[in-house]
């Protein structure tokens, strides 16, 4: 009987049957003639938890601690004061401890029981915690103790401040004022009696019990800063930047009371959200953290002593910005109510109506110039212990001040955090909902101010507001509450995170005039003015949290709902801006969310509070306390007209100060609809796509899906991934966390049915050439790891089929175990084999349809599978080592180079690209003399090196020679510098920049550079001294952006970099594809021999240039 059809091809490839005994040597073997047979490990294509990472990463520091220390390298050149030795260090005192994986509870309440007291999670797998002498050995010797050693001094400083151990510039001339943070072991008043021995202490602030520090406003000399970082409990110091400050209509925008984003789509005048929402603010309390409200306002209206109360004044009243109208305003935007009679602006909007008119509010005094007596602590202490007429306890703190620029995660974010689990100095819990301005430092990236990089607070960027009849506002017209305010500051944080959470109007924004008349400028009629600011922006927010506030007690008994969830329900229904300004681009939308720019988009309480459109809540009654526990949810779309938008938010516990990421506990989205499977803020043009992996770094986590069909399942999990520190005080679990959830349009629905979904993809790459990426002409086995959230189902079968041309499923059926409830299982059995043809691109994800067929009732299961191949988007580059390399001489020094620590702008002379990114000639490029080139300026000069990725900005960037080098001239010795010259001919030119120097504070030569080809991605490093250390201190590789970004690393740390060494850099293709070409004869073929009898030989090929032979009996 014929068991294959013949196959013809265009040429000669032949199989014949002389190869039969070699045959039988086997059941199934397989021959790639085109390609080297070699075997490769599994692929995963979605949520599997990555390898462990064993960097420690704090202070702009990152190292393995098993094979570098930064801090020992500083002290062997001389830079002695931030290193302590293990001898030195032999006493009791806090050490850094590292794990062998992720953390589990009773790794620490092993330590516990020796005495260690774990107090603060540093990224990865470590914390700072308190070691005894007398424990320290047994604790070295635990079998989940991968490492411990010494907490250095220079690792309690922030950046900025490195300059007191490692001789760089930025010291002082005088004294100046830091923020201590102080570890809580010994409590404030001891921590602060140590500190006082070295400078003057200022403020005290204690934070909550859940904090594993205090903070301390203190006054030091520049040697004052090194003695106080060799103090045991100081935790970090950094510099202390004063706070400083940063319309019915726009109550309207708010509400989401428009059709379009002009004037004439406004809703007409008559703004009452008591009737469009069921709320408006009565009962609910706000905290105005500001300048002082007037109370009443001139004339006794909207800000009344029957809706706000000062707090204490510790002092302020004394300031002469004390009431300077700042407050005044942004109270008005939240909670003006009783307008003035018969002053209307010119389509009888009132000029100073508030989002939430029915709440009462709190003013402290604490941005006045200083002469507020009290940190913030104290003045979010006073926010909740003061009480308004009615007499609730604040639940939201409105913020419109900054503390100078800064992405990064410092000791005020990491306070603000902790303070957001709990605001009070009592022995209550009472949680806090923050929200800051993001700052008006725009149109930049990373131009945040502190602390607007915190995790649980909503940073809120600035929104046009609609007054056509002002003037622009640096450029921008205020016609199109789609376009951005030029002055608001850009995310993202410096780790990565999404930054600002959302928009919300804060451009021309009209409101009351104060009696003293220091802030915004006149409307006209002496008593309203107008501002811009995303100052005024923030209190939009806190306005429209006070409002679902309102709205969620009246619909769940009176309980105030988490500042997770009503976090997590502003940004689920904020809205994506999208407009485009020809004659100001700083104000364009048009990149889909999350941005930089707008975050999450546009609050719109239309969309956040729900009508006639289902939404789930879960709000913090949920506790994961252990890793790997899913919270389950399931359910049905209700509307089929709708989209489907998921939100997870949760209360991170705070980060250590300078810790990247900042994330302590790791909870993951995951949502499946009708059986696709979608991961949180794994989005492509504001939408969310399959595949995709886990968020490691964001505490806020979105699905958003376009309308599904009414009736459609809908699963959404909450997976703790990594649970490292206490997201829910008050109970004896140091390690667990509490979320907020919004699933918008859905309703609960216990299954009554299977619920199977497929969560991952895994590929293997099958005898190609080794490299673990199935490309073209090439073959794989694919599994999928399935789980079933419904009732039981057995009988599990399950078929492959492709989508995309040139793809052939080669083995495409097979069987899973039975599922019960919540489990999960990877196949099936048989696993599946598929082959590219040479057709597939390179680098295009290639698509299947997965069909699982089960009893139990319902199904099938139909689900869309991705499976990237080759490079996508090019991928990332290769380097090819090799010998003798020389640089050219000849190069001409760059004015203004010799320097150290600084970033020296470079024109390009011919075009050429990196990654994706294309450089025209003339395009200007910044070179850190630290070894690096950027393809965009911006940010600062790195000195301190560290494992890629790395926070260079949003724009490609070579790190030739990431090290700390001194280019600054100097008597008698070579020349220092950056060296730039043009090699050979158009069209083949190249633009060599090379660094002459030395690593800092020694004598060691540095002369490095790198090659980069006209019209062409491909460069090459060229090195031809390194020092003895040959590259031990230094980092090479090249990196596509900043942080999530993809990179390639030649070496971190490691002596890898000899004198003469060439690295030549291209980014990777898919090899070339082979035409195979095969006839197979005979048809049909019976095998005898020993215990063979009747057995039958199968041969079959695939496009992929592969054939297999199967013997069965």
């Amino acid at each position: 009987m014929p068991l294959l059809p013949v196959a013809h091809f265009r040429a000669t490839r032949r199989l014949g049957f002389a190869a039969l005994p070699w045959l039988l040597l086997s059941l199934i073997m397989v021959g790639f003639p085109a390609r080297q047979r070699a075997a490769a490990g599994w692929s995963a294509m979605s949520e599997s938890t990555p390898p462990a990472d064993f960097t420690i990463s704090l202070r702009g520091f990152c190292f393995d601690p098993q094979t570098s220390d930064p801090a020992r390298e500083f002290a062997q050149r001389g830079l002695r004061g931030g290193y302590v030795t293990e001898a030195e260090a032999a006493g009791d005192g806090y050490r850094l401890v590292q794990f062998t994986g992720r953390t589990q509870d009773a790794w620490l309440t092993q330590l516990r029981q020796m005495g260690v007291e774990p107090a603060q999670y540093v990224p990865h797998q470590a914390y700072l915690a308190y070691v005894p002498a007398t424990a320290r050995e047994a604790a070295e010797g635990l079998s989940f103790v991968r490492w411990m050693g010494p907490y250095h001094p220079i690792y309690k400083l922030s950046p900025d401040l490195q300059w007191v151990f490692t001789g760089k510039k930025g010291k002082p001339s005088g004294d100046g004022t830091y923020l201590v943070a102080t570890f809580k072991r010994l409590g404030l008043e001891a921590a602060a009696r140590q500190v006082a021995t070295v400078g003057k202490v200022l403020a005290a602030d204690p934070m909550p019990s859940g904090a594993a520090f205090d903070m301390l406003r203190v006054r030091l000399t520049p040697q004052g800063v090194a003695a106080a970082a060799g103090l045991q409990e100081v935790m970090s110091i950094e510099p202390y930047a004063p706070p400083t400050l940063e319309d019915e209509r726009s109550a309207h925008v708010t509400a989401g009371n428009y059709t379009g984003t002009g004037i004439d789509n406004l809703t007409g005048p008559g703004y009452d959200p008591q009737a469009q929402f069921g709320s408006n603010g009565s009962g609910v309390t706000v905290g105005i953290v500001d300048d002082g409200l007037e109370i009443p306002g001139p004339q006794g209206f909207y800000i009344t002593a029957a809706n706000a109360v000062a707090g204490p004044a510790r002092g302020a009243d004394g300031a002469t910005s004390f009431r300077g109208g700042h407050g005044h305003l942004c109270a008005s935007i939240i909670a003006g109510t009783t307008p003035f009679p018969n002053i209307l602006d010119p389509r009888n909007y009132n000029y100073g109506l508030g989002v939430a008119p029915g709440a009462h509010l709190v003013s402290v005094p604490f941005i006045t110039g200083g002469a507020y007596q009290g940190g913030d602590a104290t003045a979010v202490n006073d926010t909740i212990a003061t009480l308004p007429p009615n007499g609730a306890r604040a639940t939201i703190s409105n913020n419109s001040w900054g503390a100078g620029v800064g992405t990064d995660y410092g000791a005020r974010e990491a306070q603000y955090d902790a303070l957001t689990q709990d605001a009070s100095q009592g022995e209550s819990v009472d949680p806090l909902l923050f929200v800051f301005s993001s700052g008006n430092s725009g149109p930049n990236d990373r131009t945040l101010t502190r602390p607007k990089a915190a995790k649980n607070i909503i940073t809120v960027g600035s929104s046009v507001g609609l007054r056509p009849e002002l003037n622009p506002f640096s450029g921008i017209p205020n016609t199109n509450i789609d376009f951005l305010s030029d002055f608001s500051s850009r995310g993202p944080a410096a780790d990565g995170r999404v930054k600002p959470d959302v928009c919300a109007p804060g451009q021309r924004i009209t409101g009351p005039r104060a009696t003293s008349g220091q802030v915004g400028a006149q409307i006209g009629d002496g008593v309203h003015i107008h501002g811009s600011g995303t100052s005024f922006a923030a209190p939009h927010v806190s306005g429209a949290a006070a409002v679902f506030t309102g709205w969620w007690r009246a619909n769940n008994g009176g309980q105030t709902p988490s500042p997770a969830l009503v976090k997590a329900a502003l940004i689920n229904g904020a809205v994506d801006m999208n407009a485009a300004h020809p004659g100001a681009p700083s104000s364009n939308t048009t990149a889909p969310i999350p941005n930089s720019g707008e975050g999450w988009g546009r609050v719109n309480l239309r969309r956040s509070i729900p009508s006639g459109l289902p939404t789930a809540y879960v709000d913090e009654n949920i506790a994961l306390l252990d890793v790997g526990q899913t919270y389950v949810f399931t359910g049905l779309v209700a509307n089929g007209g709708q989209p489907v938008r998921v939100t997870l938010a949760y209360s991170d516990p705070p980060g250590a100060p300078g810790a990247s990421p900042a994330l302590v506990n790791d909870l993951d989205l995951a949502v499946t609809v009708g059986g696709q499977t979608y991961r949180g803020n794994a989005l492509a043009n504001g939408l969310s796509v399959i595949g995709g992996s886990a968020d490691n770094r964001n505490n806020v986590e979105n699905v958003f899906l376009p309308p599904q069909p009414a009736g459609t399942p809908i699963v959404a999990r909450v997976t703790a991934s990594a649970l490292n520190g206490d997201g829910i005080l008050g109970n004896a679990d140091a390690t667990d966390q509490r979320f907020g959830l919004v699933i918008s349009n859905a309703t609960a629905v216990t299954p009554t049915a299977p619920l199977l979904a497929a969560l991952d993809v895994m590929t293997m790459e099958q005898g190609g050439n080794g490299n673990g990426v199935i490309e073209p002409c090439e073959s794989g086995t694919l599994a999928v790891r399935l789980r079933n959230d419904g009732t039981p189902a057995t009988g599990l079968s399950a078929t492959l089929t492709a989508l995309t041309p040139g793809v052939a499923v080669t083995a495409g059926t097979g069987t899973f175990p039975d599922l019960g409830t919540g489990q999960t299982a990877t196949g099936p059995t048989p696993a599946f084999r598929f082959a590219l043809g040479p057709t597939v691109p390179c680098g295009q994800a290639v698509e299947f349809r997965l069909t699982v067929s089960y009893a139990g009732g319902g199904g099938p299961l139909i689900a869309m599978l991705r499976v990237p191949t080759g490079f996508a988007d090019g991928g990332s580059y290769a380097f090819a080592s090799s010998g003798g390399a020389a640089i050219p001489s000849g190069g001409e020094l760059v004015n203004g180079s010799q320097q150290d620590d600084a970033l020296i702008p470079l024109t390009a002379p011919f075009g050429f690209s990196v990654y994706n990114a294309s450089v025209a000639a003339g395009a200007t490029l910044v070179a850190d003399t630290n070894g690096i080139l950027r393809l965009a300026g911006g940010g600062e000069s790195l000195f301190g090196n560290q494992s890629l990725p790395a926070p260079t900005g949003n724009a490609p960037a070579l790190f030739v020679f990431w090290d700390d080098i001194d280019l600054t001239a100097q008597q008698g010795g070579g020349p220092r510098g950056i060296f730039t010259q043009v090699t050979g001919s158009a069209p083949n030119r190249q633009w060599v920049v090379e660094w002459r120097g030395v690593r800092f504070g020694t004598s060691e030569e540095i002369h490095v550079a790198v090659a980069l080809r006209e019209g062409s991605s491909r460069f090459e490093y060229l090195y031809a001294q390194t020092g003895p250390g040959n590259g031990n201190s230094a980092t090479v590789g090249v990196q596509a952006a900043a942080v999530d970004a993809s990179f390639t690393q030649f070496s971190f740390n490691q002596p890898l970099i000899a004198p003469g060494l060439r690295l030549d850099a291209q980014l990777p293709t898919c090899a070339p594809c082979a035409s195979c070409e095969y006839t197979v004869t005979p048809l049909t073929a019976n095998v005898s021999g020993d215990g063979a009898s009747g057995a039958t030989l199968t041969v079959t090929t695939s496009p992929g240039c592969g054939w297999e032979a199967t013997v069965r009996n």
